[in-house]
């Protein structure tokens, strides 16, 4: 029975050494990850385990840029990922995780016209907040409508410029082409602000309407190709035509005259050309009798 006893207190012994060994064993950072914004600052604590407190660490980064410390007090300098490597009397270690990520933007606003001219600029500008961070941002003009891709363009700086107007009498009367300038935050992808801009041409000032040598006859079987003046240059070029009897002369959307088809009215008809804006020009033509 004396033996089992000393067995026995010999196997609680060797128990109690190795649990008091474990927890002296230990050297680790409090936290396994940590994240943190750019300008933010986290404390590394440390568990020592059998160490003092006083012991001197030795800090590692396995990345550059991305955290500074100072003592025990790390700063997001950068954003990314960063394993940090505390190294005590040489030989045992412990790492921690640290992820840096920018301070979200609460809101954004753009500086934008409504509306641009053709042949005009327009520099645009970017707000935000908090106001400490910045502002830099990706341009770009969304529009699911390809026929419209060219009515403006813009610069990586956000300079815009009117390219070409309204293509139909619809897009005229609603105010232009219709555009859609957006930008989008370098620093939180996530965070964009889109504007609606119309592009605009310039009013018809004067048109006018004229043939190669000021053709005034033409015969059946023969055409005649109108040629339409506009003034300012930047005024829109689209313009319809329309003749005032189809059963004399026949105009096409591109002024091309023409006389129908085994007509016999040898009388002379007015080509109408009108703007988007209400302009309009006239041209008188006379079928050619083959008779007289």
């Amino acid at each position: 029975m004396k033996k089992l006893k000393i067995v026995l207190l010999m196997i609680i012994s060797l128990l109690f050494v190795g649990c008091a060994k474990s927890d002296i064993d230990v050297f680790r950072f409090v936290n396994h990850e940590l994240e943190i914004q750019v300008g933010e600052e986290v404390v590394l604590n440390l568990i020592y385990g059998e160490y003092d407190e006083n012991s001197e660490v030795l800090y590692t980064f396995s990345e550059e840029g991305i955290v500074s410390l100072d003592g025990k007090t790390a700063t997001g300098i950068g954003v990314g990922v960063v394993t940090v490597t505390a190294t005590i009397d040489g030989i045992k270690t412990t790492k921690v995780i640290i992820s840096v990520i920018n301070e979200p933007i609460d809101s954004m606003q753009m500086a934008c016209p409504d509306t641009i001219d053709v042949g005009t600029t327009a520099q645009l500008t970017v707000s935000v907040l908090p106001d400490h961070l910045s502002n830099e941002v990706v341009w770009s003009i969304e529009d699911s409508d390809q026929s419209k891709a060219s009515a403006a363009t813009i610069s990586a700086t956000g300079l815009l410029t009117g390219v070409a107007g309204a293509r139909t009498q619809a897009e005229y009367n609603a105010g232009g082409a219709k555009i859609i300038v957006v930008a989008q935050s370098v620093a939180d992808p996530a965070m964009m602000v889109k504007k609606i801009v119309y592009v605009k041409y310039l009013p018809t000032v004067a048109l006018g309407l004229s043939t190669a040598g000021n053709v005034t006859i033409i015969a059946a079987g023969e055409s005649v190709q109108l040629i339409a003046s506009i003034t300012p240059g930047r005024a829109c070029p689209i313009v319809t035509y329309s003749s005032s009897d189809n059963t004399v002369l026949l105009v096409d959307q591109t002024g091309l005259v023409t006389v129908p088809e085994n007509s016999t009215k040898y009388e002379t008809a007015t080509i109408t050309v009108r703007s988007f804006d209400g302009k309009t020009a006239t041209y008188d033509l006379t079928v050619d009798n083959p008779n007289d």
